[in-house]
């Protein structure tokens, strides 16, 4: 699954820069009308990405103990998504690659590539820089 596609069905699509010569990269800047902190927690908690984004949402740590609903992610965790509007057999199984408990959480996706998250305070939102890059080719 493409975060891109995703975001566009949600009409928050908002393409800062992309790689003209495929769909290998790119980055979507979205504001969100939400402090940091409340935004930090949608991205790295069981219970808040699946708020908006999942159906389910299984973080566990490098020893194997799965987190809590509402402990967030650490670098070297490894997490299992389950989609809306698909089967159990459908499901994401990756690792945290950077979580620095504040603004910024790095994980791999499908296809081995890497997604990027990026929270910055502007005026009364945040604004939210999802970067997803190395998209293997899609020769379907």
């Amino acid at each position: 699954m493409n975060l891109c596609n995703y975001f566009h069905n949600l009409s928050l699509l908002s393409i800062v820069s992309m790689d003209t010569t495929g769909w290998n990269e790119f980055e979507l800047r979205i504001p969100v009308r939400a402090d940091v902190q409340t935004l930090y927690e949608a991205w790295s908690t069981s219970q808040g990405i699946e708020k908006w984004f999942l159906r389910s949402a299984r973080f566990t740590t490098q020893e194997g103990r799965t987190r809590k609903i509402k402990e967030p992610v650490k670098k070297g965790d490894h997490y299992e998504w389950l989609w809306h509007g698909y089967t159990d057999d459908v499901l994401e199984s990756n690792d945290i690659l950077e979580a620095n408990g504040t603004d910024f959480i790095q994980f791999e996706f499908t296809g081995k590539c890497i997604v990027s998250v990026n929270l910055t305070p502007e005026g009364n939102a945040t604004m939210v820089t999802l970067r997803q890059e190395r998209i293997p080719e899609d020769n379907n």
